[in-house]
């Protein structure tokens, strides 16, 4: 095994970046059991590749089963890296630790094997709990000198932006987490990372009674605005600012706070359309919400909802008790303006929070003005206020539904919301029917409609499939992300002719659909939505695609056997 030796810092080698969703959380190494990683077993093992793959039957109803299968065929490389960390750690020949408490920490299970370089440097103690699944975060000791530190295991280089990553190397460490070493062990990136035992702000603030005095917000308030306009400057947004990402590195003499979890950072110079909206809602602006914009105003927003939580003891979204709405509701309360800084009591603090959660990036404030009001001074500031309100009563729209942080005030426009996105169809439409979106559809023209002709189906894509009939009925059907028109699926049938055991790539993803379509009898419902020649050659398509299934089935049943 060939292993690249790792780099000190501050001199970057390679670039790095985190990927997608990977937010790794430090506070959450208080969790006594570390991550279960999903798709564990071994590239050759029963539970690498899911059961609907080797027997043509899902194992699990079909509202969930889909997206696991789709995902997990175009993941083969995550699951052979995450299979080669989770092995035993008896078998990996580690040295065998003690855990121990260690300031704000409490170990748990140690699950993640290190590369063998880095294990002959740094003594595993348990893993560090987290949620994003990009990396994997272990509690070490540095073997040289006893240092405390965290070694952060990326799972998938090809998803790292090494730009955004070679730029974090070279950040001041006043302000950003400091990186020790990094490298990559067969093309799998790792850092080394600093221990904060005093944990993240979000833990300090519930210690400190759930509010910060001033004179703490104060100081809060001047470090975060030195590491923003910091990372800003290095071509960085964050893009996942919130109290869980800032660590306190310490408390005495002064309150000492660095950014760290740039998981879901972005090389941002200018404003781009993020392909895949990462950011934790409570603390993303309106327009990641609606556009899914990324820019600099966004991580200054997120500023002002943190400032908002430090200085009156809650959330900015949440009610007088303290309670969180819904996630749908918290989006559409964001999308639609109606959060409100009434909690904070003292004007100038109310002020400088307004200016940081101003709706329109344009408004917003930015390091010059958090700077002048820092100085004393009093920086216009254009309050948010309901976007209802702005408008005219005639001109106003029906009520909408929010689909995925986008409003949306007519059965087309939700059919078209929730064709790129078969999560949030699953989400919707799978098991009962979501509720509110079943009210909605009560009151709108053709809804009551779509309602019925989806109460006559059992599974998430034959659902879909009724629904874009009733809804869009001028619109061509499709279904998990192809159409149901003949050209289409007579290249799918194509490509699963092909298909053989260990098949991958588009043969692989083709037969998986057809598999999903007979389950799910998608071709039966758009059979039932269409009308004339169509309808009946999907029928018989529906009936023939169960006759090869069985086959299938039964020739696969026979090999194994053999």
């Amino acid at each position: 095994m060939e292993v690249a030796q790792g780099v000190k810092h501050p001199q970057p080698s390679h670039r790095v970046q985190s990927g997608h969703d990977g937010r790794t959380r430090i506070e959450d190494a208080r969790i006594v059991e570390g991550t279960h990683v999903e798709g564990t077993g071994s590239p050759g093992s029963s539970d690498a590749v899911p059961t609907v793959l080797l027997s043509g039957r899902p194992s699990q109803p079909a509202d969930r089963e889909p997206t696991v299968v789709l995902s997990t065929l175009t993941r083969v490389n995550h699951i052979d890296t995450t299979a080669r960390r989770q092995a035993s750690v008896a078998g990996s020949g580690a040295t065998a630790v003690q855990h121990r408490t260690i300031g704000a920490a409490t170990p748990g299970r140690l699950r993640t094997n290190l590369p063998g370089e880095l294990v002959r440097r740094y003594q595993p103690l348990y893993d560090l709990k987290v949620y994003g699944g990009q990396a994997d975060l272990v509690r070490c000791i540095r073997r040289s000198d006893g240092a405390d530190v965290v070694v952060k295991l990326y799972k998938s280089a090809a998803q790292l932006d090494r730009e955004v990553l070679s730029r974090l190397y070279r950040a001041d460490p006043r302000h950003v987490v400091r990186l020790l070493e990094h490298g990559e062990t067969e093309g799998e990136p790792w850092e080394v990372q600093e221990f904060c035992r005093n944990g993240n702000l979000a833990e300090y603030r519930l210690q400190q009674g759930g509010r910060l005095r001033p004179a703490l917000c104060l100081a809060a308030l001047q470090q975060l605005t030195d590491a923003i306009a910091h990372v800003h400057g290095l071509g960085i947004t964050h893009r996942d600012l919130k109290p869980a990402n800032i660590l306190v590195r310490d408390v005495h003499p002064q309150l000492d706070l660095v950014l760290t979890d740039f998981g879901v950072a972005a090389d941002q110079v200018s404003t781009v359309l993020m392909q895949t909206v990462a950011a934790s809602w409570p603390w993303a602006a309106p327009e990641v919400h609606t556009k899914g914009q990324v820019a600099r105003p966004i991580d200054w927003w997120a500023l002002g909802a943190i400032m908002h939580q430090l200085a009156s003891g809650r959330h900015l979204l949440a009610g007088t008790d303290g309670t969180m709405p819904s996630d749908k509701e918290q989006r559409a309360i964001i999308v639609d303006g109606r959060y409100t800084t009434e909690a904070i009591e003292d004007r100038r603090w109310r002020n400088l929070v307004d200016g940081l959660l101003a709706y329109q990036p344009a408004d917003r404030w930015g390091e010059t003005q958090v700077r002048d009001w820092l100085a004393g001074h009093d920086p216009p500031v254009v309050r948010t206020v309901p976007l209802a309100s702005l408008r005219r009563v005639s001109d106003q729209r029906p009520v909408g539904y929010v689909i995925n942080g986008h409003r949306v005030a007519n059965g087309r426009e939700l059919v078209a919301a929730l064709r790129s996105d078969w999560d949030e169809i699953a989400r919707h439409l799978g098991g009962e029917i979501d509720q509110q979106l079943a009210a909605w559809l009560r009151g709108i023209p053709e809804g009551a409609g779509a309602l019925r002709a989806m109460q006559l189906e059992d599974s998430v894509g034959a659902r879909w499939v009724r629904l874009q009939g009733a809804l869009d009925p001028q619109a061509p059907l499709d279904y998990r992300g192809r159409g149901l028109d003949r050209r289409s699926l007579d290249a799918t049938i194509r490509a699963a002719q092909r298909w053989r055991p260990g098949a991958s790539g588009q043969v692989a993803v083709a037969h998986d659909w057809l598999m999903h379509a007979r389950y799910e009898r998608a071709l039966r419902a758009a059979a039932a939505v269409l009308e004339g020649g169509d309808a009946e050659r999907l029928a018989r398509a529906d009936q023939a695609l169960h006759r090869w299934w069985l086959q299938t089935y039964e020739v696969w049943g026979r090999f194994g056997a053999g």
